[in-house]
Formats: structure tokens, C-alpha cells, sequence
């Protein structure tokens, strides 16, 4: 997947994460251990233990609702499955989130019945929301489409309910991108109840793939404060990004579509 706006090349914002961190509770949880089992994969082991390990960072700090939609939201990435109106009410029903951990110990053994079990021990910060989603500060996407053929040009609006600030972001199979704002297209903020239309300026979202056909998904982040990111635009980083917002200050917007070589345009 390559994104082409003319000869643009995207750029990070330059603000730190601290000061979205007022208004939640931040608490620290130590010696956390957990252990799960797998049939013959030590990685699935590993990843199934770390998963409950953070389950329990989460109850430990006294986060207790909708703790299993955190964890889905943490490793979705590629799941063709999952529907953007699922995952947006998932962003908007989690109550807290682990913005950083640390694995203090880690092991593994094979069980008498020749099971793997392996186990996970963390030391985890996590962050407990004071405020719920403001259902009144809402957006509306408008133009996407499922699937576009090789070299098409990604054209889109939105509408944002309330003023807002705007962060777009692009995931591929294997590369991952800030569509907005980037150098030409700059930061600003948008007026409520009025449509915007993508791109801003005279350049072009160029989607192409080498693939048959390549799985994206697009996040729109709408903020009623100007916050910035900063960091690697990779997925698990910009989730870490979002859970530290407070969830009355930001509204998720998620689609995916997928991007179809020249040579399977037939098949859709």
C-alpha cells in the first residue's frame, strides 16, 4: 500500500501526551502475574498470558466495566470480521486503559499432558476515565467506499456536530500513515455542522497496492482540544495515543475498505 499526495511526505505533530493525562486517574500496579496455555504454540501462549495479565492490571486499578473490550480494541488490527459501528461503540463503552507496561518476568514449561503453559509477570500504569462519552459530539463520515481499484483516488467528507480538531489516520496490511493534517493540508479547526470536503487542497489520496487485494482501515479522531500526536504512526502506538484522551473530549469514527489489484478488478 502507498499513499501519494503529489510530492507531500507525511509529517508527525509535535506535542507530548501529558497533558491529555488530567483528567483521568493514573495508577500504578506492580507484580502482576499471569499464566495461560496453548496446545503447541508458544507465542499464542505468551500473547493469551499478557492478555490476562492486563485484564487484571485493569480490575487491580479499579477499572471493572467493559475490561474485555479494551483488550479486543488493544489487538484488533486486520480483522476483516469487525464492522466500524462495532468498533466505535467498543472505543466509546471502555472505561480505562494500560498506557504502559513492562515485563518484569516471563517463562514457559511444557505441562505432564504436553500442554505449553506460559507465564507472564508486568508492572502496568493505567488510566481510569472521570469522565463518559459526550454522546452529543458526534461526526459524520460521508463518500468512503468498500472497495476501490488500484491507483484510485480516496475522496471523503465529514461533519463534525461540534467544533473540532481533526486527526486522520490510514492502516494497511503492512504499512500504516497520517492522512491528516499533513505539510499542505495544515491543522485548523473545523466549525460544527459544517461539511468539509477531502482533500482540503489540490492534491490527490492516491491507494495503490501490489496485492490481489489489501485490507485498509481509516480512523478519524475528532477533538474538541487542539492534541497533537506524537510517535510512530504504527497502530498500537496511535491506540495508546487515543486511550489517553479522555472519551468526553474525543469521537471515533473507524471504516475499512479494501484496496484491489489490477489483475482481480474482476473479481469484485
Amino acid at each position: 500500500m502507498i499513499y501519494k499526495l503529489l510530492t507531500i511526505s507525511f509529517f508527525l505533530l509535535l506535542n507530548t501526551f501529558s497533558g491529555n493525562l488530567a483528567a483521568q486517574k493514573v495508577k500504578q500496579v506492580k507484580n502482576i502475574t499471569a499464566v495461560a496455555y496453548h496446545d503447541s504454540d508458544l507465542s499464542k501462549a505468551k500473547k493469551k498470558a499478557l492478555e490476562k495479565a492486563f485484564e487484571e492490571a485493569l480490575r487491580k486499578a479499579g477499572v471493572v466495566k467493559n475490561i474485555g473490550k479494551y483488550i479486543e480494541m488493544y489487538n484488533f488490527q486486520h480483522d476483516s470480521t469487525s464492522n466500524h459501528v462495532f468498533t466505535e461503540r467498543k472505543f466509546s463503552e471502555i472505561r480505562g486503559a494500560i498506557s504502559d507496561w513492562e515485563i518484569v518476568n516471563s517463562d514457559w514449561k511444557k505441562t505432564p499432558e504436553g500442554f505449553i503453559q506460559a507465564s507472564v509477570t508486568i508492572n502496568a500504569t493505567v488510566l481510569k476515565y472521570n469522565h463518559e462519552t459526550d454522546p452529543t459530539f458526534d461526526a459524520k463520515i460521508e463518500g468512503l467506499e468498500q472497495f476501490y481499484k488500484n491507483r484510485s483516488l480516496l475522496k471523503f467528507s465529514v461533519t463534525s456536530a461540534k467544533k473540532s480538531y481533526l486527526r486522520v489516520f490510514v492502516f494497511g496490511e503492512n504499512e500504516a500513515f497520517g492522512l491528516f493534517p499533513n505539510a499542505m493540508e495544515k491543522n485548523f479547526l473545523f466549525q460544527a455542522k459544517k461539511k468539509y470536503e477531502f482533500p482540503i487542497k489540490e492534491l490527490d489520496y492516491e491507494l495503490t497496492t501490489n496485492k490481489k487485494s489489501e485490507l485498509h482501515r481509516i480512523f478519524f479522531v475528532f477533538l474538541k482540544e487542539d492534541i497533537s500526536y506524537m510517535g510512530m504512526v504504527n497502530y498500537k502506538d496511535i491506540m495508546k495515543w487515543i486511550f489517553s484522551i479522555s472519551p468526553d473530549k474525543r469521537c471515533v469514527k473507524t471504516f475499512s475498505f479494501t484496496v484491489v489489484g489490477k489483475n482481480s478488478v474482476q473479481d469484485f
